[in-house]
């Protein structure tokens, strides 16, 4: 994180800095922008405390006027855009003034497919589709949407937005659910969505025709592929149809339907999951920030939440490895044909060195979590557990989690500079947690107060670079630029 003002190059004008190509503005420059309400002073500090939490790139700045605030948080525009769930000139007021009901769904849409991940997409089918407008559950006004009849308040509810949480926070449910999905990956999905255009909606098995059932399947397979959690809302059509059209797909739970007809024929299950917080516990490990921007950010507390973390996306402060050993058998004729620089350079050692290039990124950085034993996968897939056990043979005495440990203890030895190895645990911590039946191993990185390099032979290409964490990679810095860097990130506190 870096501090700039209107005198620095990068300054374009009030709120608005071009840093490295990318544009950054002020949450009250975007809100201004875009017509977003309320833009005051209590409500901008709660977005910047879930953008900050969010793990995005972010610096500060000095007002350009008044002198209430010594500093100013400035965020990339397109986390911005995602934050507030602006698609493609489309500024979040319009979206939930329009009045068209297919126009809605297309942007509701939209600002899915903009989404890296759902974090919990939530398939139901409402079957009192009085002023259905596409999404499910969704209605037009507060009034409709917590009416008794309604199902959709009582998942709103369960999801920690009552009536009267709704209507403080929001003028109408379509900005609460483009927020629920721009800001926490919850998304609202219908089974089928030519149910609603019905003219004759009470009579559910008409309108649930093979055609209609599968044009829906065909938006709704985008969406499908990328949710770390599906949850379906009814044991009867909803859970029939996904069955039949989604059967490649394991839903996290299937739970009894919020309608009134749902809890006649099954009062105790109903009551047990519709009169508390259900779907709320299933998601307090998310990103709902703007409630819980401490508690909520997994990388600032406890490592309590290993299955969470696992299957999140890479981002500043968190990386994933596979192994810390790969190399380490490698054979004179493998490193010899080897097209990677690592092994050219590093031979048996390389994953050591990889591993080393992480840590020191994180130290020159805002700290963070490596993780090793966990493959990423950049596609729609989930992120692949294969656990560090597999490694244990190719250590030669205490084939364990002991023999691990030292084999990353040595590493520090190696690499990093008196300052650190010899105050190790004031800056790393070293944990193994089980997941999935196997084990990871999960090493938390501290900010160092000043620069770290890497102890490299003299003649190696990365000797005297500064290695630091940009958004989801590691970056190398050299000259200037490190200068600057360096400067800028470990300048002494006012």
């Amino acid at each position: 994180m870096t501090h700039y003002s209107k005198n620095d190059s990068e300054y374009r004008n009030n709120g608005h800095y071009q840093i490295n190509d990318i544009d950054f503005m002020s949450i009250w420059t975007f809100k201004n922008k875009h017509n977003i309400q309320p833009n005051t002073n209590a409500s901008n500090g709660e977005d910047a405390q879930a953008l900050m939490a969010k793990g995005g790139i972010f610096h500060t700045s000095s007002p350009d006027f008044g002198n209430q605030f010594a500093k100013i948080y400035i965020f990339t525009v397109t986390s911005l855009n995602n934050y507030f769930g602006i698609s493609k000139g489309k500024n979040f007021n319009e979206i939930t003034q329009n009045t068209n009901t297919n126009e809605f769904m297309l942007l509701y849409q939209k600002i899915a497919r903009e989404i890296d991940k759902i974090k919990l997409l939530i398939m139901g089918q409402d079957p009192y589709p009085s002023g259905a407008i596409g999404v499910a559950f969704c209605k037009r006004s507060h009034d409709e949407l917590y009416h008794e009849n309604c199902s959709g308040g009582l998942v709103l509810t369960s999801l920690g937005y009552p009536e009267m949480t709704a209507k403080e926070k929001f003028k109408d449910p379509m900005e609460m659910f483009i927020h629920l999905l721009g800001t926490r990956g919850i998304c609202f999905l219908n089974i089928n969505n030519r149910y609603f255009e019905s003219p004759d909606q009470s009579n559910f098995d008409n309108y649930l025709l093979e055609k209609s059932i599968q044009e829906t399947r065909n938006i709704n397979i985008e969406f499908v592929k990328k949710s770390e959690k599906i949850i379906l809302l009814g044991r009867g059509k909803v859970k029939q149809f996904f069955q039949s059209y989604y059967n490649e797909f394991k839903p996290y739970k299937i739970l009894v339907h919020p309608s009134k007809k749902a809890k006649t024929s099954n009062e105790v299950e109903w009551l047990s999951t519709w009169t508390g917080n259900t779907l709320e516990r299933l998601t307090e490990n998310y990103e709902d920030y703007a409630r819980k921007p401490t508690e909520n950010n997994i990388l600032k507390r406890k490592l309590t939440n290993i299955n969470s973390i696992v299957f999140s996306d890479e981002h500043h402060e968190l990386e994933f490895k596979t192994s810390l050993l790969w190399s380490i058998d490698y054979t004179k004729e493998q490193i010899l044909t080897d097209t990677s620089p690592e092994i050219k350079t590093h031979g048996k050692s390389a994953s050591r060195f990889i591993i080393a290039k992480s840590i020191v990124a994180f130290f020159n950085s805002n700290g963070g979590k490596l993780i090793i034993g966990v493959k990423e996968h950049k596609d729609s897939q989930e992120n692949e557990i294969v656990g560090i056990e597999h490694e244990f043979h190719k250590l030669k005495s205490n084939q364990n989690e002991d023999g691990y440990r030292l084999q990353l203890n040595e590493l520090i030895d190696t690499y990093f500079p008196p300052n650190i190895r010899n105050h190790q645990n004031d800056y790393i911590q070293i944990e193994f947690k089980a997941v999935e039946k196997v084990k990871v191993c999960v090493i938390t990185i501290s900010k160092s107060n000043s620069h770290v390099f890497l102890n490299l032979k003299d003649n190696h290409k990365d000797k005297d670079k500064l290695i630091i964490r940009s958004d989801a990679r590691t970056k190398k810095l050299s000259g200037n630029e490190m200068v600057d860097y360096i400067q800028k990130h470990f300048k002494a506190a006012p």
